[in-house]
């Protein structure tokens, strides 16, 4: 966190009213062109941040798809193709175009000039709780909770009073055409705002993310909905050619390991048949001298081979790290 956020806290009182999650994504953005210069991966969790360079800046994109020019959030508004590049490779190209971008031209303005009648959740006098959005960014798919971001996208959500949180009784709106108890049908909601919201806890004795995940997917599994929408035949066959070529290159991985391995298997067959060969005409006491510089040949070899073997496999885990 930048030092200046300190002065916030003089306030203690007011702290806990600040915009926290709007005031740390300022900051971001504001720093976006130098955020990688000297990184070799991308860390934390930032997927808000790829889809808003994704959707701001002309980084590899496709053509926009007719007829839904109007469509919130930007990213429906793409056709994106498949890409069968390795991610690594796919990482570093974003990273290079946002490192080369002024400070001037960036600037943070999410759905600027949009009107709130393109987004369904967002039409006149309608409430946002319990209405969920599905973001693709970079073969990501992740979910944006409307109550959690429309302060800080810009969006006017209805104004909700709920005068009977603190008395007996309850509070009624009137939402399309008929009575809306707020606090009845949003009770976890109010209890989530009374008890100030959830704890969070820095467990260091993780060495990687996989636990995390694992508990992340097992708590998030009943909630994604995907629609049954079927796929246009041309982006289909985009999306399993992509698919194809991604297998294309493991396939081709796999080929030269295995190719490798057998080389290796040779070397060694080879180094202890000259071996034997050696103690026998040790015994009998001649041409000693030759085989043993095929010998010393060959162990080179071989460890030139376990060499490479060696960094194609370090390579492999540095991209799959990437890709993560």
């Amino acid at each position: 966190m930048n030092c200046k956020f300190v002065l916030l806290l003089r306030d203690l009182a007011q702290a806990g009213q600040y915009a926290w999650g709007a005031a740390m994504l300022g900051h971001m953005f504001s720093l976006l062109p130098s955020s990688s210069r000297r990184s070799q991966s991308t860390g934390g969790f930032t997927p808000f941040l790829q889809i808003w360079g994704y959707t701001r800046f002309p980084m590899g994109r496709e053509v926009q798809a007719e007829g839904r020019q109007t469509m919130v959030p930007l990213m429906a508004r793409w056709e994106v193709a498949p890409n069968p590049r390795v991610a690594d490779k796919r990482a570093e190209d974003v990273r290079a175009a946002l490192d080369h971008c002024p400070h001037d031209q960036v600037l943070w303005t999410p759905y600027a000039g949009e009107t709130d009648a393109s987004h369904p959740a967002v039409a006149a006098s309608r409430p946002l709780f319990d209405r969920h959005l599905l973001l693709l960014c970079l073969g990501t798919c992740e979910v944006l909770y409307l109550e959690l971001v429309v302060r800080t996208l810009g969006w006017h959500q209805p104004v909700v009073e709920v005068p009977s949180l603190g008395r007996e009784g309850h509070s009624r709106r009137r939402f399309f055409a008929e009575d809306w108890d707020w606090s009845e049908e949003h009770g976890t909601t109010v209890a989530y705002w009374r008890e100030g919201g959830e704890q969070v806890l820095r467990q260091a004795y993780l060495q990687d993310s996989f636990a995390y995940l694992e508990g992340y997917w097992a708590h998030y599994a009943g909630r994604l909905r995907l629609d049954r929408r079927v796929l246009p035949e041309s982006q289909a066959i985009r999306l399993l050619e992509g698919r194809l070529a991604e297998q294309e290159v493991k396939l081709e991985r796999l080929r030269a390991e295995v190719w490798t391995l057998e080389a290796l298997d040779r070397a060694q067959a080879r180094v202890q048949e000259l071996e034997t060969r050696t103690r026998e005409l040790e015994a009998e006491g001649g041409g000693v001298a030759a085989l043993q510089a095929q010998v010393e040949s060959l162990r080179l070899d071989l460890s030139k081979m376990e060499g490479r073997m060696l960094e194609a496999r370090e390579r492999e885990r540095w991209a799959e790290a990437e890709k993560i």
